[in-house]
Formats: C-alpha cells, structure tokens, sequence
C-alpha cells in the first residue's frame, strides 16, 4: 500500500508540472497531438489522482468557497436566471476560464503550500520560473512577426471565431493575455528573490536577465496597463525593508513625491515615451495617458476624448446595470473591468464567493508568510484586485500566478529554504519502506 502512495505521489507531482506546462510553455505543449495539447486532459487527470492520493484536501476550509462558488453558478444558471441577458458568459466559458483555472490555482496552494510538502514546492516553482523564461522569449519571437498577435489573442480573434489564428499564434509560444498580466502581478516576488541573493553574482546576474526578458516580453505585447502595473511592481518591490511599517512609509514617501511632481512633466515624459516607439496601439495608448493628465485639470476621466475616456464610460453603464437588479445580476457585460461586470452580470450574491475566496486567502497566506516578506504578497494581491476595477483581471495564469506562485515562493523562504540550493530527491520514502530496504541491502551484503 506504501509503495502504491508513493507512485501515486510522483504521479500527481509530475502531472502537477505537466498541467503548469500546458498553461505556460505553449510552444511544446500548442504543438502535441490531441489530448496532449489540451487543458482539460491535465487537469481531469491531476484532479482525479489527487482524489487517490490526498482526497481530504478537497474538503480543506481553503476550497470551501471554492465549492460554494461552483455550487451557487451552476444553482444559478440552472434557474435560468442569466437565460437572457448573458450570451458569452455561458456555463462552459465560466467553467473553463474562470473556475476551473480558480479550481486549480487553489488545489496546488492546498497540496503544495498547506501540507508542507517544501521539496515538491520548490520544483514546481523553479521548473514554472523556467517555462515562464523560455514562454517569454517565444513571445518575444512571435512579436516581432506579429506585432498586434497578443492583442488580437487577447478577445478579439475569440469573438470573431477565428479559432485557426489563434492557435497558430498559440503554437508559435505566444503567451496570452494571462500570461502578461500574471507575470506583472508576479513581479513582486521576483524583485524578492532579485534582493535576497544579491549578494550572489551568479543568481543575481540570472534573476536580472529573467526580469528583463519578461519585462520585454510584456512591453511587446502592448498590454499597457500590464507594463504600468510592472514597473509600479518593480519599483516599489525593490523598496522594502524587514519591518512592514518602514516599507509602507518608504512607499508613502515615494508616492508624495511622485504627487508632487508637476503633471506636465509626467505629460511631455510619456508623450516622449510614445513618440519613441514603435508599436502603434502602445504608442497611441501612452500618448493618450499623457493627454489624458495633461487635461486632468481641465476635464473629467470620462469627458476627455482618449482612449481612457472612452474605458472610462464603461464605468456608469456597468452601474446603471447594477443598480437595476443588486442581489441576483442578470445586467449586461462590457468584459473588460473585471470587478463590475460581475456585479452587473451575477449581482451583489454572484460576488459573495469572490469574496469569500480573497479573505480566505488573504488570512491563511498572511499567517505562515513572515511579517518582513508581506510587503511583496499585498503589492500582489493589491495589483490584481485593483486591475479589476480597470480591466479584465481573470485567467489561467492570473490565477496560478496569484494564488500559488507568489504564496508559494514567500512560504519557501519563510521556512528558510533557498528556491536555487541543491538539488533534493522529489517524494522521499516512507520510513516503514526505507527500513526494509535498508535491511535487505545489510542482509545481502552478509
């Protein structure tokens, strides 16, 4: 029976690796045959092998609102609440991008972080950290062929049902709009390693090559709000001290000083900035943002004629929707600020589980990450909450990065373990089975 668990056990962990491939390192996993090629092929797979290997992890208090989450959306559309009104938030697209990827962000947290298992952690986390770099690099190299690729992944190729251009760029190891946007919330805890082995050239030299490729790679895509949120992530991530109050009034110091600056120097910087580049919808996005605080003074977000403006009517619509119907939903979707078309689609009860699900996360995370590493867990948190105010902050990736990765690597150090010290064996032996094998090879040897 020890030996079953112990093969199942490298099971689960090599499919748990397998299953962040699929999510990540497009250009092989795009490019396999049918099922290899398919999300819900891992993912059936690693959830089945955990019920074998560990099934009271799904009864965890961690997906508790997991459960209430599924229960409640399907309790929901199976009434016919949405019957009308909602078109492209259906059950299956529910499912597949924003539960399921939930689903497993939070059965990996569960398996890896709560039960302690350091060693399997640190694998998964280096081997993500590595299909991230070469994903990054394979953007990088489909961009350059296909400036608006990330763009057009991004919705509209979805919308338009031209599922062939999307998985050729898919195959070419283009990254989605999850993966730039996962990465930039990721941040944080990059700039965490990045600090604490500065003092080894070696991993300092590699972790600044990591972050300047992915940093690229997100520039490429012409994710602007994705580029914002990194640079905010890594400035602010490469100021932190061990007490949490002095970081935040470090931080509090450096945002009164960035407010004190006169908004026609940020207007001519970033009108500079874009005039410079040659990505059109970057170029025109960040010529707008410095049009956009160049009449701040003049105009309000919505009057001004920018492409900001334009997002920013979203915003009355999405309220108007909720208002007229805050318990159950049922309102339309603009599909791009995350936080109110939910409140208009699903109401004030489709939001209790998000809800929910954060606190859970929030607490349990906060209480076996130590206090001096905090600071790189909310800024975060922080950057994926507040993007869903402004955009669509769901996705695979989104999800994996959040709510696993950036706990994941906090939690390994917290037990002072180093994420790049030598390599341990995977999934160690039960004692019962180590004995016995210790006591054939002493038999033999007599």
């Amino acid at each position: 029976m020890n030996l079953f668990n112990v093969g199942v056990s490298r099971l689960v962990f090599i499919l748990s690796v397998l299953l962040a491939g699929q999510m990540i390192l497009l250009i092989v996993f795009q490019n396999l045959f049918f099922p290899l090629n398919t999300y819900y092929f891992y993912f059936f797979g690693f959830s089945f092998l955990v019920i074998i290997y560990k099934p009271w992890v799904y009864f965890n208090k961690m997906f508790m609102p997991v459960w209430f989450f599924f229960a409640l959306y399907w309790l929901l559309f199976n009434l016919y609440v949405y019957e009308s009104n909602i078109a492209t938030y259906n059950v299956r697209w529910l499912y597949y991008n924003e539960l399921s990827p939930l689903f497993v962000a939070i059965l990996f947290y569960v398996l890896w972080i709560r039960d302690n298992a350091l060693k399997e952690l640190k694998y998964i986390i280096r081997v993500t950290l590595i299909f991230v770099f070469i994903t990054s690099i394979t953007s990088i190299i489909g961009l350059n062929k296909f400036p608006d690729a990330a763009r057009l992944m991004a919705g509209r190729l979805g919308v338009l049902g031209d599922y062939e251009t999307l998985d050729m760029f898919n195959s070419l190891g283009i990254g989605g709009y999850d993966f730039f946007y996962g990465m930039a919330f990721a941040f944080p805890v990059i700039m965490f390693l990045l600090r604490k082995h500065w003092s080894n050239a070696r991993i300092r030299y590699a972790i600044l090559v990591f972050i300047a490729i992915v940093f690229y790679a997100i520039i490429k895509s012409q994710h602007t709000t994705a580029i914002l949120y990194s640079v905010i992530n890594i400035v602010f991530g490469a100021i932190g001290f061990k007490r949490l109050r002095t970081t935040f009034i470090a931080w509090f110091i450096l945002v009164s000083v960035v407010l004190f600056v006169p908004n026609q120097f940020y207007a001519d910087t970033l009108k500079s900035i874009a005039e410079s580049l040659k990505g059109e919808t970057l170029s025109d996005r960040i010529y707008d943002l410095g049009v956009l605080i160049e009449l701040a003074e003049e105009e309000t977000l919505e009057e001004s004629d920018t492409h900001f403006g334009r997002r920013a009517e979203r915003i009355p619509f999405l309220i108007d929707q909720f208002s007229q119907s805050p318990i159950i939903g049922g309102g339309e979707s603009t599909g791009h600020v995350f936080w109110l078309d939910r409140l208009s689609l699903f109401g004030l009860i489709g939001l209790i589980p998000w809800v929910v699900i954060l606190v859970v996360f929030f607490r349990k995370s906060t209480s076996i990450i130590k206090s001096e590493m905090l600071m790189y867990f909310l800024l975060s948190l922080f950057s994926f909450i507040t993007v869903g105010f402004m955009k669509n902050s769901g996705g695979k990736l989104v999800y994996y990065f959040n709510f696993f990765i950036v706990p994941a690597i906090l939690y390994l150090y917290s037990n002072n373990k180093d994420l790049f010290s030598k390599k341990e064996r995977i999934v160690q032996l039960p004692p019962d089975i180590v004995s016995n094998e210790t006591t054939s090879k002493t038999e033999n040897q007599q």
